[in-house]
């Protein structure tokens, strides 16, 4: 296993997005490496290679610091495979009559009807995850409230309590 030191992280082949600065800010080029985040380490210069020259001795100066203070250095992600669109599904026999059948009717092909329950049924499932996500979320809120809750009466029971415990001695 490589030690992950100055070198490891200086050779990692890291996305460089190179952008113009509009002539009102001055003008030039802005690098920035977005895999590590988009402003976290960047380079400015006339060129766009003044400024990758720029951000590569930024890129050394931060990630030195970031080894030092322990940080984690993000490293890029690897290129996402390319799709053809193409997979065989075995299924049942009278699960691909009945598919047929429902394509006739809506008077489409049989991958068009397939590929419209998937993208159907995939959204269902995504939304079923969000909606899951968001209910977890109401449900924390709902206890922090009613912490909340109780502990303001408790403290208006204790106020009024000791009101009454001041006017017995008053008395």
């Amino acid at each position: 296993m490589e030690r992950k030191d100055l070198n490891y992280y200086m050779k990692l082949p890291y996305i460089i997005e190179v952008v113009p600065i509009p002539e009102p800010q001055g003008g030039g080029f802005t690098a920035r490496l977005p895999q590590i985040g988009r402003l976290a380490i960047t380079g400015d210069g006339e060129t766009p290679e003044e400024a990758i020259a720029t951000l590569e001795v930024a890129k050394r100066k931060r990630l030195t610091d970031y080894l030092k203070k322990s940080i984690k250095i993000p490293e890029p992600e690897e290129e996402k495979e390319e799709y053809s669109g193409r997979f065989i599904v075995r299924l049942p026999k009278t699960l691909h009559g009945q598919l047929v059948t429902a394509a006739g009717e809506n008077q489409i092909s049989l991958n068009q009807y397939v590929t419209y329950l998937l993208a159907t049924n995939f959204n269902l499932d995504r939304q079923d995850t969000q909606f899951e996500i968001i209910i977890n979320e109401l449900d924390s809120m709902r206890e922090v409230i009613w912490g909340i809750s109780y502990s303001y009466l408790l403290a208006t029971e204790m106020e009024e309590t000791y009101e009454e415990i001041e006017q017995e001695v008053e008395e």
